[in-house]
């Protein structure tokens, strides 16, 4: 909403190649905004996601499921794993 501002972090991960990870994170985004998440929650989704993909090779090597997006955030916030 324009009352709602949302900001977070990236995350450490080994970058492999960028390519279709603004694709990622927008499809990230909208998967959470559809499932009726806050802004903070959509943000944070698509980033993960989007860090996610940039680690293989190509714009189709890294698509992460939805269920490896939680594991990857519930990992960084329970341990503060770095993932590089």
């Amino acid at each position: 909403s324009r009352e709602e501002a949302a900001q977070a972090g990236a995350y450490k991960v080994r970058v492999v190649d960028t390519t279709g990870a603004g694709d990622i994170f927008n499809a990230g985004f909208l998967t959470s905004y559809l499932r009726g998440q806050s802004l903070q929650r959509c943000l944070e989704f698509a980033n993960a996601g989007s860090a996610i993909s940039i680690t293989g090779l190509g714009s189709r090597a890294c698509l992460p499921a939805s269920e490896e997006v939680e594991k990857f955030i519930q990992s960084a916030i329970r341990g503060g794993i770095d993932h590089a």
